[in-house]
């Protein structure tokens, strides 16, 4: 007790306690001083422009999901062909609808759809080739012996066509959306925020061409219903140019809401809140269409109608727009912990200025020496220390002094300190050394990493399965333990899992004794047939006179453990 009380009194609180904070160097050089300026400048223009401004580091953003419908409507006034259509031939003038040799033909909008009914996307024809009056023919029939088919339908009729006024039929578009973060919490669910609607009244939309003019303003409460012609100026091509190719047309339709872009990089949208921000009432919801065109899509669908009996049919093989819509929009909101993390990422760039201007200091100016000297503190020379362990005689003293090395130096210097003692002590006390090592930065710096190293360094597997035991590594010991084929030593291990509470290695342990126990008995069995066989070997057999070796008693493995204590 009154040993403890001493080591407690000899305890250096202050030490102990003691707080470590880098080292900062003034350095008086205006040229560093605007230097470090102009980066710092240079780094927080970049953040808060970059990061926040662009990126929209200050915000939360949530997506758009949505859905789409669609359908193809006659237009609202009276179907009336044109006197002339460039596409016709001449047999088409004062069109009807039933000329037999008029490549013109006009359909309704159930005829041009196919398939009548897709999410997200429709077709509408614009040429038509007809293969009609096909008959089902017999198949295949025996002829001489050999089997011979025919094709399954005969050639029919063909005639081919080009769809009129289908670029003036209506799409008619029904589409909602929802941003799903902001519209489940009950904060702003009341406000719209983050719900879409279209029967909103305040919701407002319009179709914009690549110049950004409108071509379409939506109605209020309602679908919209704008033509194909529309939708393909929007795009940038018109009716003559695809009408013989077909193609696909993509459209978005960009969801937003003109609260949020006060600080948005969003230009488009910023120009398009600023321009009809008076025009767009309560939560100021909006909506855009967006339409491209995708070059050399060319595109055309085939589709087959049968009579009832399926025993003729007519095959329409239609060129035409497939127009895609997507939704999509992004909706983003004021976070302070969005910003937070923007902030401290940006911080880098703050440290690298530094960084930029220390290397300057350091290797570049001509003042570098005198820089270097006032930013870097030499400490007292700890070679001597070394030398001091590798003299000294007394291996508690040598212990004490090169555990001071360890807390206090790098792991390399106490490397090379064990190289030069390894050639002069003994086993024992080298690893008793080593295992002092081992306290010192897995207990008290908890530096497992250059712990484990040290135990590498250790010679005896004993010293290994104490040092790993130790650190709490039951695995790295059992280990160890089976490579070294000694069962005291798995014995060991397997007593420190029970008193650590590890039934898994212990199990481990377990196991591997059950089969080194039976192979143990399994090599006795061989050895007393061997002992049998030689007893009864043949007479005729002379000795050879040598000395017969007596195998020493008791065994090698029945050593003491070392005392690895400090």
């Amino acid at each position: 007790m009154e040993r403890v009380k001493a080591l407690i009194k000899d305890v250096d609180l202050d030490n102990l306690l003691a707080y470590k904070s880098v080292k900062v160097v003034k350095i008086r050089d205006r040229r560093l001083g605007v230097l470090h300026f102009l980066f710092i400048f240079a780094a927080v223009f970049f953040t808060s422009y970059q990061t926040i401004y662009i990126e929209e580091g200050w915000a939360q953003h949530d997506t758009a999901v949505g859905s789409v419908k669609l359908g193809l409507l006659l237009p609202k006034q009276q179907l009336t062909p044109p006197a002339y259509i460039p596409y016709c031939s001449p047999d088409c003038e004062n069109y009807s609808g039933d000329e037999p040799n008029c490549n013109c033909i006009l359909w309704d909008n159930a005829d041009v759809v196919y398939p009548e009914e897709q999410e997200y996307s429709i077709f509408v024809a614009t040429t038509v080739g007809l293969i009609y009056n096909q008959t089902k023919q017999n198949g295949c029939n025996t002829v001489d012996g050999d089997i011979v088919c025919t094709a399954p339908w005969s050639d029919g009729s063909f005639a081919a066509y080009n769809l009129i006024l289908v670029n003036t039929y209506l799409l008619d578009v029904f589409h909602g959306a929802v941003a799903p973060v902001f519209y489940q919490d009950d904060l702003y669910a009341d406000r719209l925020t983050g719900a879409w609607l279209k029967e909103s009244t305040s919701l407002w939309g319009q179709m914009l061409d690549q110049s950004n003019n409108v071509l379409f303003n939506g109605e209020v409460g309602m679908s919209d219903q704008f033509s194909l012609d529309t939708i393909l100026q929007a795009a940038g091509v018109t009716f003559e140019g695809i009408r013989e190719t077909g193609g696909i047309l993509s459209v978005s339709v960009i969801y937003g809401d003109c609260s949020k872009l006060i600080l948005s990089s969003d230009k488009q949208s910023t120009e398009f809140c600023k321009k009809y921000k008076s025009s767009i009432v309560g939560s100021m919801n909006y909506y855009q269409y967006r339409a491209s065109w995708i070059p050399n899509s060319d595109y055309y669908v085939t589709r087959t109608i049968y009579n009832i009996d399926q025993t003729e049919r007519s095959v329409r093989n239609m060129t035409g727009v497939r127009v895609l819509f997507r939704v999509t929009g992004t909706q983003a909101m004021f976070s302070f912990p969005q910003l937070l993390i923007s902030i401290v990422s940006a911080y880098v760039l703050l440290s690298f200025a530094t960084f930029i201007v220390d290397a300057l200091v350091l290797y570049v100016l001509p003042g570098r020496k005198l820089y270097h000297k006032a930013k870097y503190e030499v400490t007292e020379n700890f070679g001597q220390l070394r030398k001091t362990v590798i003299n000294e005689k007394n291996q508690k003293a040598r212990i004490k002094k090169l555990t001071s090395m360890a807390r206090f130096k790098s792991s390399e210097e106490v490397v090379d300190t064990l190289a030069s003692l390894k050639v002069t002590i003994g086993t024992s006390d080298y690893d008793q050394l080593v295992m002092a090592c081992i306290r010192v930065y897995g207990e008290e710096l908890r530096d497992l990493h250059t712990a484990n190293i040290f135990i590498e360094r250790l010679e005896t597997d004993e010293a290994k399965i104490t040092a790993h035991i130790l650190l709490d590594q039951l695995k790295e010991a059992y280990q160890v333990a089976i490579r070294s084929g000694e069962e005291r030593h798995v014995r060991r291990v397997r007593e420190e899992c029970r008193n650590t509470n590890n039934p898994r290695v212990g199990a481990m342990c377990e196991e591997w004794i059950q089969q080194h126990a039976a192979l143990a008995a399994a090599q006795a069995a061989v050895d007393v047939a061997n002992a049998v066989t030689s007893i009864q070997m043949p007479d005729s057999f002379e000795d050879d006179g040598e000395e017969a070796i007596i195998p020493p008693t008791g065994s090698a493995r029945n050593f003491d453990i070392p005392d690895y204590s400090l």
